[in-house]
């Protein structure tokens, strides 16, 4: 994140999209990121309105934007990089040509959904961290502070080493703590989670969690910045099932974002998604930043 950069702010008028916009503010602000708070509105409603009021295109749109700014109701220091716009079309067609106009490396969206369902996302933002052509972060309604405590998910690949760069850079702006997670699922952890009804095994060493505590260190020593390095640890855990242990790590340290990458194939209209990274994405107990491999496009129609 630079100033070069483009953060695209998706803005439904709820509280959670509201913490999205200021979360954004504030790590733009640390890299004077330019940031575009975006409301999309179904063409149908859009067409009731300016029938109702007597609305042009034109007027509709000014009367959007003036709603957008009193919405933010932040201090003018707080907005020197922001811009705001307004559309009309299918929400998630909408978004993507927006980021792909902007050339957005970053969508950020409130997480909350239309269901009741405890921790799950919205079908739209959910849709978002699938196929969207940048990072896409997605923030909590009850997200009201500096995220304190990060997460950033490793299974050595190319795109979990720029989820925990990422990661760093927000303990960064934030001066948060961040724990580098490898889950290693060993046959000792499945033999007792299957209660000893497997035969006893003997495991190499290269399965061994002091043999992976070693090979995360030298991951991810060169990938976090010296500033960060003093609030930055390696953690392994041995589990069967990756996605609970995941859990089980945020809900033990109280962490308020969990970051990592989603795997796919460049230059292809669909991502191919891990199914712990969708279910993680999908229920997360926290704010989320779902990292796009190097070099993934996605055009919608």
């Amino acid at each position: 994140m630079n100033a070069a950069s483009q953060i695209l702010v998706g803005i439904d008028f709820s509280p959670s999209s509201r913490n999205a916009l200021l979360t954004t503010l504030r790590l733009a602000k640390a890299r004077k990121a330019k940031v575009t708070a975006l409301h999309v509105m179904d063409p149908d409603l859009a067409g009731a309105i300016k029938a109702a009021h007597g609305f042009s295109e034109t007027s509709l749109h000014a009367f959007m934007i003036e709603r957008l700014r009193a919405f933010l109701d932040a201090p003018d220091a707080a907005v020197e990089h922001l811009t705001f716009e307004f559309d009309i079309g299918p929400d998630f067609v909408t978004l993507i040509h927006w980021c792909n106009k902007l050339k957005a490396e970053l969508l950020v969206l409130g997480s909350r959904g239309r269901t009741h369902t405890t921790h799950q996302i919205g079908a739209i933002a959910a849709r978002c961290a699938r196929q969207a052509p940048a990072d896409v972060l997605l923030v909590r309604e009850d997200t009201k502070h500096p995220f304190r405590h990060i997460v950033a998910c490793v299974d050595f690949s190319e795109t979990s080493a720029k989820a925990v760069r990422h990661a760093a850079e927000v303990a960064d702006i934030e001066g948060g703590n961040l724990d580098c997670l490898f889950i290693n699922q060993t046959a000792l952890a499945m033999s007792l989670d299957y209660a000893g009804y497997l035969p006893a095994v003997e495991i190499p060493d290269t399965t061994s969690t002091e043999h992976w505590k070693g090979e995360l260190e030298r991951f991810r020593e060169p990938l976090i910045p010296a500033p960060v390095a003093p609030r930055a640890k390696g953690v392994v855990l041995e589990r069967v099932n990756v996605r609970d242990a995941i859990y089980e790590h945020i809900n033990t340290t109280g962490a308020d974002l969990v970051v990592l990458g989603t795997r796919g194939v460049t230059n292809l209209r669909t991502l191919v998604m891990g199914t712990t990274a969708e279910r993680i994405i999908t229920n997360s107990p926290c704010s989320v930043l779902a990292v796009k491999p190097e070099g993934y496009e996605f055009q919608a129609h």
